[in-house]
């Protein structure tokens, strides 16, 4: 989990580190579990999380062939405000 972002909301919040580490957790946990049931989760001004079906392939690497199998991942399209940043 990312310490820095932790510590920014315990400061910002006065809460002691478990606080402010479980709510991240429940942050992230929420737009997971969004994300698995609906296929996508967009929180304004920051960008959508989409779910993405990949679909079996083969992949050849140094002359050999292998078998990749399907899985299910999460894409991220940030926002034009997110975009905007340098």
């Amino acid at each position: 989990m990312n310490k820095v972002l932790i510590k920014k909301i315990k400061e910002k919040n006065g809460l002691t580190f478990e606080q402010a580490k479980n709510i991240v957790k429940d942050v992230f946990d929420g737009i997971l579990e969004e994300v698995e049931n609906t296929g996508k989760f967009t929180i304004y001004n920051f960008g959508t999380f989409k779910k993405k079906e990949r679909e079996a392939r083969k992949q050849k690497i140094n002359d050999k062939v292998y078998d990749v199998s399907a899985r299910t991942t999460i894409g991220f399209r940030p926002s034009k405000t997110v975009v905007k940043i340098k």
